[in-house]
């Protein structure tokens, strides 16, 4: 598993890399953001924070720290909700205090026009796809079916597709790449006043290495 992708436990690992493409599209492998900040989905929703506070009775800091095992946040409404979120819940989540937090987690997101919270117990796996076939309920939704289509049929098994592909990820890579650099320069690790620097950048897929050195020289 790549170094980036923060999994909590075996059981999330196998609902995402396993389950998920098993019992659903394979697209919902790279629509889920895991790990996301509980409190990053409450302070950016349409729903003011002073809502949010009053209904809690409380501070959306309270989940300060607290994190969603899988979150999608859609690009504009569908059913009139916001994302979808998908909890793993282990033997733990059966306390009553975890009961209650799970509850206040579930009502909040509700509350900023996330859906209802999908939890699955590890306790359910045998019968997991029961659960998934909620998920798969998405795929009728045109959003849904444009997205499945375009994972399905992708760009870049076209000639066409491919370049178009390059004129929008180059410039990305780019920038990123001279982000980095600006970034070792303040820390101290590249020395402005030295005559040369070696850099290694390693090409999967696009050309931006070369273009990204010759504009930052012209910087």
């Amino acid at each position: 598993m790549p170094s980036w992708e923060k999994l909590g436990s075996a059981f999330e690992e196998g609902f995402l890399y396993e389950q998920l493409p098993k019992h659903a599209s394979q697209m919902w492998v790279q629509l889920f953001e895991t790990q996301r900040e509980l409190e990053n989905v409450l302070r950016f929703s349409t729903t003011t924070e002073d809502e949010i506070d009053k209904y809690l009775n409380g501070s959306i800091n309270i989940f300060n720290g607290q994190q969603l095992d899988f979150s999608f946040e859609f690009p504009y409404k569908v059913n009139n909700q916001r994302g979808l979120i998908v909890e793993i819940d282990g033997s733990q989540h059966e306390n009553a205090t975890q009961k209650h937090i799970d509850n206040d987690r579930d009502n909040a997101t509700e509350k900023a026009k996330w859906a209802k919270a999908l939890r699955i117990k590890t306790t359910e796996w045998k019968s997991i796809e029961s659960k998934i076939n909620l998920i798969k309920q998405f795929e009728n939704e045109t959003l849904f079916k444009l997205l499945k289509q375009n994972f399905e049929n992708p760009l870049y098994l076209e000639k066409d597709g491919l370049n178009a592909l390059e004129l929008c990820l180059i410039p990305f890579a780019v920038a990123r790449i001279q982000k980095t650099i600006i970034h070792l320069l303040f820390e101290g690790k590249l020395n402005i006043r030295a005559t040369e620097w070696n850099i290694a950048i390693v090409e999967r897929d696009i050309p931006c290495g070369n273009l990204a050195i010759k504009d930052f020289k012209e910087f």
